[in-house]
């Protein structure tokens, strides 16, 4: 956030007093619809939206974001552009650091020769000395704390320089996102600047625990390998979905490897290299049929832009893996959002933050 970084021991910026409260920032582009946008998600209710200008404008081009204000460094990311081109972390933060988590799809991490695959509600910690960049695909919400320069431990330093991903398990991790769920709901008396003061620096103690954790010893070099290899090629994956001739013997060629080598990364990992390029097209299909962020398109066009050549073909599968057709899901999907306009917005709460 560009309004962002402060004092030693004070997190993002410097307390004024007042006890945080959550409040909306919305693209002008869901400002029009503001009132039925934010009665889905139920943080910052009370709070008349505030403008974050065109998307394009926006950090990850975001049509909305959580906050609070002031600021204690949580915030929660919504509708964030699918990016093709990676884009740099300094048009998101002035300084510091950031601990990035996706709650959904997947993003890619590349920092010089290093690449890092960061997985639905994984974590990763990045600074902005080392000049990382950020790539989204299928990422519907993705949430982030910010550090001031000052609040970057040797470990956390360690952690972003090398790329650490934290796995959803990870304890400490769990924690924070627990506290800063508690915080954005208002359900913790952050009453005075101290106890904001605090509060800041409880996140940041986190944040380098989960960092010292990492630094210690794998389980085996054997199995990293393996590990970061086969996320490399979902990563990947990812970025082609949409090409029509995805093969097995094609990303081989890409990886260095056989195409027997290939099928064994992916039945170690549980299913194999088509079972998966099928799974993630059905669910970025599931995903569009869902968009209300933009106008709605075609149940073909759909098929065609997540990778499928042949309609029957993805309607079969589809209604196989959801237990029903697209069509279907996308009027089950209206009507829902349909009874969350009129249900009002003290009926849903989002996900923690």
């Amino acid at each position: 956030m560009k309004d962002g970084q402060g004092r030693k021991g004070q997190g993002p910026e410097a307390p004024d007093g007042r006890e945080p409260a959550a409040v909306w920032l919305l693209a002008d582009e869901m400002m029009r619809d503001a009132s039925a946008w934010a009665g889905r998600h139920a943080y910052g209710r009370d709070l008349a939206p505030r403008s974050l200008g065109p998307a394009r404008d926006a950090p990850f081009e975001a049509m909305a974001l959580l906050r609070l204000d002031p600021h204690v460094g949580l915030t929660i990311c919504y509708q964030p552009a699918a990016r093709g081109d990676p884009a740099p972390l300094e048009r998101i933060l002035p300084r510091g650091g950031m601990l990035l988590r996706p709650s959904s799809g997947i993003m890619v991490v590349q920092q010089q020769d290093l690449r890092a695959v960061v997985t639905t509600r994984e974590a990763i910690l990045l600074t902005l000395s080392e000049s990382p960049t950020i790539r989204l695909m299928g990422v519907d919400r993705l949430d982030w704390f910010e550090l001031a320069d000052d609040d970057l431990s040797a470990s956390m330093v360690g952690a972003a320089a090398s790329l650490r991903v934290f796995s959803e398990d990870n304890a400490a991790l769990a924690l924070l996102g627990s506290y800063g769920a508690a915080l954005m709901r208002g359900l913790l008396p952050v009453t005075t600047p101290s106890l904001r003061d605090h509060a800041i620096r409880h996140m940041a103690g986190l944040v380098d625990i989960m960092c010292s954790d990492a630094a210690l010893p794998s389980k085996g070099p054997g199995t990293s390998r393996q590990a970061g290899r086969i996320r490399a090629i979902k990563a990947e994956i990812e970025v082609r979905l949409g090409e029509r001739n995805l093969s097995a013997r094609h990303f081989a060629q890409l990886s260095g490897m056989s195409v027997r080598s290939l099928q064994k990364l992916f039945e170690a990992d549980g299913q194999t290299f088509s079972e998966f390029v099928l799974e993630r097209r059905l669910e970025r299909a599931l995903r569009l049929l869902r968009s209300t962020g933009k106008g709605p398109q075609s149940i073909s066009a759909i098929a065609f832009e997540v990778g499928f050549g042949d309609l029957s073909y993805f309607n079969r599968t589809f209604r196989k893996r959801y237990g029903m057709p697209p069509r279907r899901v996308r009027s089950a999907h209206a009507a829902l959002a349909a009874d969350f306009d009129s249900a009002g917005p003290e009926t849903w709460l989002p996900d923690g933050a």
